[in-house]
């Protein structure tokens, strides 16, 4: 019997005037749903294919997993890798939640975020908090853009994108190393030929939103009061895991764990076997688990 049934869509994100389709995607366990949870895809990606397997075995175990590509990314209009704001990747997670917690108002939301995915996860939980019932139940984080690997962000690109942001906000600053996502020559091969994922440079004014975020973000880290679990790739030299440590140090909250992956690189949900699996496991396990102990209490 199949696990479920994997479904996409599209919806209108409005924005200073201007209207953006949206690409969405579902996946639905043919069982009793026993949670929701968003998927928060990375930097210049996409939802699908990167997600899926991810995605497919949350729904063996009864999790309606969604998301979409964000604003300027794979199959969603905009200009690419580009925003004026955080916020243009935070009201669309939100009012996505919103729509499918209508849906499903008795089950527990997640968010499960990885890179910049994280960052907007957390951004995310932050602005639902302050809501008089909010949706959110718990932060999953894979290796979550807290803090940039210095050699990543140097201070010759932090102050270049704080200077162009305005003047020339599509500036090409940088780049990632595809080598360093995953160890799994499959897996790359993959990102290589994706004609929908960025395979450009930084732009100035992207940097500059993202590590703008990053800072006011220090101060805000113990207004997280809801369960946690951050997991990071030992030998991740994109996203330094010195963030997850601050992360998890600074939230407030009674339940939250910091798993360090070893040999892991920057996304394990990529990574070759076992990393891979057990990852997924982890997720799952946690996910369900807060779950039940959420509808115990009938929250």
């Amino acid at each position: 019997m199949a696990a479920g049934v994997k479904t996409s869509g599209e919806f209108i994100f409005q924005n200073k005037n201007v209207a953006r389709k949206i690409k969405s995607f579902s996946w639905l366990p043919n069982t009793d749903v026993k949670a929701l949870a968003f998927i928060v895809h990375g930097y210049g990606e996409r939802l699908t294919p990167y997600y899926d397997s991810l995605c497919e075995a949350g729904m063996r175990e009864g999790v309606h997993c969604f998301g979409h590509d964000h604003v300027g990314h794979g199959e969603s209009e905009g200009e690419r890798v580009q925003v004026d704001s955080e916020s243009e990747y935070v009201t669309p997670v939100l009012d996505h939640c919103r729509k499918i917690k209508e849906q499903y108002p008795s089950k527990p939301l997640y968010l499960v975020g990885h890179s910049m995915g994280g960052l907007i996860a957390v951004c995310t939980a932050l602005e639902d908090g302050k809501q008089e019932d909010p949706m959110v139940a718990g932060l999953v984080l894979v290796g979550p853009l807290i803090e940039p690997d210095p050699t990543v962000a140097t201070p010759l690109k932090r102050f270049l994108a704080r200077m162009l942001s305005n003047v020339l906000p599509g500036f090409m600053l940088g780049e990632i190393a595809k080598s360093g996502l995953t160890s799994d020559k499959d897996w790359i091969e993959i990102i290589e030929k994706d004609k929908l994922r960025w395979h450009g440079k930084f732009k100035a004014r992207h940097s500059h939103v993202l590590l703008n975020k990053m800072e006011e973000l220090k101060s805000e880290m113990e207004n997280i009061k809801i369960p946690l679990f951050i997991l990071h790739g030992e030998k991740d030299t994109i996203c330094a895991i010195s963030g997850s440590r601050l992360l998890y140090e600074s939230v407030t909250s009674s339940d939250k764990s910091l798993k360090v992956v070893k040999e892991g690189l920057h996304n394990i949900l990529l990574e070759r076997e076992p990393i891979r699996s057990e990852t997924y496991s982890d997720i799952w396990t946690w996910v369900l688990s807060r779950a039940i102990q959420y509808l115990d209490l009938g929250s």
